[in-house]
């Protein structure tokens, strides 16, 4: 089962990108001077699960996710 991956946040701190690095995530400098310390996630990215126990291990770990067809989304921040 192919999905693609994505977050509800958009802006992450340093201390909580390494995480994120680790599923294939890439993220920039947000830009302005005053949020140094803060990045801004640059993709969506695509992850694969041979099994649904991959899937259930998956979001145990992250916690909330929204799953809606052939999409994930780390429910990590607000979302409408």
């Amino acid at each position: 089962m192919k999905f693609h991956l994505s977050t509800s946040g958009y802006f992450y701190k340093r201390d909580r990108i390494k995480k994120l690095e680790k599923l294939g995530f890439t993220f920039r400098n947000y830009g302005a001077k005053h949020c140094d310390d803060t990045l801004i996630i640059c993709d969506e990215i695509d992850i694969e699960f041979n099994t649904l126990e991959e899937l259930i291990e998956f979001t145990s770990e992250w916690g909330g996710c929204v799953i809606d067809g052939d999409s994930i989304e780390i429910y990590d921040n607000y979302r409408e």
